[in-house]
């Protein structure tokens, strides 16, 4: 190692002191969250046990099968059945018609059927239709009022650490519309892995190191106005950046000056060096605005800059393991791996590269935190980057069997069906929207309730005009681009969030007047339903671990969504229909009573598992 690299080297280790200590703490936190956290057993839910019979009955009828788990659904609303599954994976390993053993399955449940919390089962194509005996609707019913706000928790990621690498803004560039799919995701992928046992450390990965970060050390030299970035940070130093791309168009030296620059701040330039962290700190302290208005908060944000020590030894174990190859300057490729395109880990001119970085990142997360898995939520347009890093670690023996990364893609945010970018100056600042996003909600709830005073009415419009936005980018499937618009982003009819948001408030309204708190347990005596629209509820009531287990399995949070506006529909259907007040038989009062408490608190669960704050009143 240089002596110029010890000079960068020992000013970036001085710079993280405090970082440093911040990952002693997060480990011990950890290791103290495992030794006293207490885990819901998720063989203990209803469904759960359902499954287990239906399995021991497979696996007893079909000696040759090797299943562990079964994915229950609800039928088709044209399917009269409480639930059902599919026989083609199961036919697949028996080598069966996927249709005819449906049939024999259902023969074989039926014939034990007494044996079992299954009341009677019909095939339907290569489906297996279930319906339970009524009673189990009960028992879970009271499973729900008991375990409280522990419902939907399970064990089955217990004693695992799993880092989610998501935000990830450039600093001396506000956060944008654009970064909103990354943040929101890894925080609500954070929330599910903790509900599925998991210990969780959400990680801010800094873009703060880079070639494009040569070109505004050099605009600010040239054009900066201290009193401007004092007052603005985040967006002056971005008009910097998008100015010197302008003025990069009319002269092409900019761009080689501002690789110079890089590479001198690579070298240890103090002068550029003691620039770069006074815009690193004002960065952080500006997007912490933003993270605060979303009710987000990191565990640490360690930057690119942090994992450059380790770079050069991670080349020569490269190098070492004829991995990648030295070309005729400084640059260090890599080379038909995976039979994927070749890449560079070193540029001619000696600077690292983002996947070399990464590269480093990776393995150091590993070892700092002990991680199990690491999901990296990042854009779609970065899937090779991930192959190709994936690729390299586990080549490098870095990533195994226990230990893995994913790729956590996502669409575009577009504005008019055009995507936003930096340097053109056309990106929509998260800070503006927001706060456009509060004023239209708080413009609405005016015109539904006009006495609201003002602080009041402000709190309610900022759970309702961001939460707005975060359920807007939640509820499709991340992989589809979502084109930006108010109308559908604060509709109070269907599919968003002041929609769900409302649905709360209306049984909340109900248990006011009822003069029952929303939080007081409440556990009837004799649980009765009297029409469909009850059982329906329930059996949305029911499946909901299971949902919680398939956005986390999937990394897919539109399914906690969809789930939720099938459940809300039903409840204002049931709400129209039914009222409970009026209700004059006990048990089945009580019972009613029981369920929207048990409604309440699956709603504002999932709400706030998706980030989303429920109002008292709207």
């Amino acid at each position: 190692m240089s002596e110029v690299q010890n000079k960068l080297y020992r000013f970036l280790a001085k710079y993280y002191q405090r970082e440093e200590q911040n990952i002693k703490n997060l480990n011990e936190k950890i290791k103290n969250e495992k030794l006293n956290r207490q885990y819901i057993f998720y063989g203990d839910y209803i469904l759960s046990q359902v499954k287990k019979q239906i399995i021991n009955l497979l696996k007893s009828s079909f000696p040759n099968l090797e299943i562990n788990d079964l994915l229950i659904e609800e039928p088709p609303f044209h399917i009269k059945a409480d639930f059902c599954f599919a026989c083609f994976d199961l036919g697949k390993q028996l080598k069966k018609s996927p249709l005819l053993l449906a049939e024999e399955i259902a023969e074989i449940i039926n014939i034990n059927s007494q044996d079992l919390f299954i009341q009677s089962a019909q095939a339907t194509a290569a489906y297996v239709n279930l319906n339970l005996k009524p009673e189990i609707y009960s028992s879970v019913l009271r499973q729900i009022l008991e375990m409280n706000d522990k419902y939907g928790e399970s064990d089955l990621n217990k004693d695992k650490i799993v880092l989610i690498d998501y935000s990830s803004p450039n600093i001396a560039k506000p956060i944008g519309l654009n970064h909103l799919p990354s943040t929101i995701i890894g925080q609500v992928l954070g929330n599910i892995y903790w509900q599925t046992g998991a210990s969780v450390i959400r990680h801010n990965y800094l873009g703060d190191w880079g070639t494009n970060f040569g070109a505004l050390l050099w605009a600010y030299l040239h054009w900066a106005d201290e009193q401007k970035i004092k007052a603005s940070p985040a967006r002056e130093l971005k008009n910097l950046y998008v100015r010197f791309f302008e003025e990069a168009t009319q002269n092409e030296k900019l761009i080689d000056e501002a690789r110079e620059m890089f590479k001198k701040l690579e070298e240890g330039d103090s002068k550029l060096l003691s620039l770069w962290k006074k815009i690193r700190d004002l960065s952080i302290k500006d997007f912490e605005k933003v993270y605060k208005q979303l009710g987000i908060k990191f565990d640490t944000y360690l930057g690119e800059s942090y994992f450059l020590e380790n770079i050069d030894k991670i080349i020569d174990e490269v190098l070492d393991k004829q991995i990648a190859k030295k070309g005729d300057d400084l640059s260090i490729i890599v080379d038909s791996l995976n039979n994927l395109p070749s890449f560079l880990l070193r540029k001619a001119d000696g600077t690292t590269l983002y996947l070399t970085r990464d590269l480093s990142a990776l393995k150091m997360r590993l070892e700092k935190f002990n991680a199990d898995v690491i999901l990296y939520v990042v854009g779609s347009e970065q899937s090779l980057h991930f192959q190709q890093l994936f690729a390299l670690a586990e080549r490098l023996g870095y990533l195994t069997e226990n230990k893995k990364a994913y790729h956590v893609p996502f669409g575009l945010i577009l504005i008019d069906g055009k995507k936003m970018a930096t340097r053109k100056g056309s990106l929509i600042e998260m800070e503006d929207l927001l706060n456009e996003a509060v004023e239209r909600a708080k413009s609405i709830v005016v015109k539904k309730n006009s006495s609201v005073k003002e602080k009041k009415l402000l709190k309610i419009a900022e759970i309702i005009g961001i939460g707005a936005v975060v359920y807007n980018n939640l509820r499709s499937s991340r992989l589809q681009n979502i084109d930006f618009n108010w109308e559908r982003v604060l509709n109070f009819e269907s599919a968003s969030a002041p929609y769900l948001q409302y649905s709360c408030v209306r049984i909340k309204s109900i248990l006011k007047k009822l003069e029952l708190s929303n939080k007081e347990i409440f556990l009837p005596q004799q649980i009765i339903f009297e029409n469909n629209l009850e059982f329906q509820l329930m059996k949305k009531l029911m499946l909901f671990p299971d949902i919680i287990l398939r956005v986390q399995l999937e990394n897919a949070p539109h399914y906690l969504c969809n789930y939720l506006e099938d459940i809300a529909q039903l409840f204002n259907k049931f709400y129209d229909e039914t009222s409970i007040i009026k209700t004059t038989d006990e048990n089945l009062r009580n019972s009613r009573i029981a369920l929207i408490k048990s409604l309440l608190l699956v709603l504002e669960k999932s709400l706030n598992l998706l980030n989303i704050q429920v109002p008292e009143m709207m």
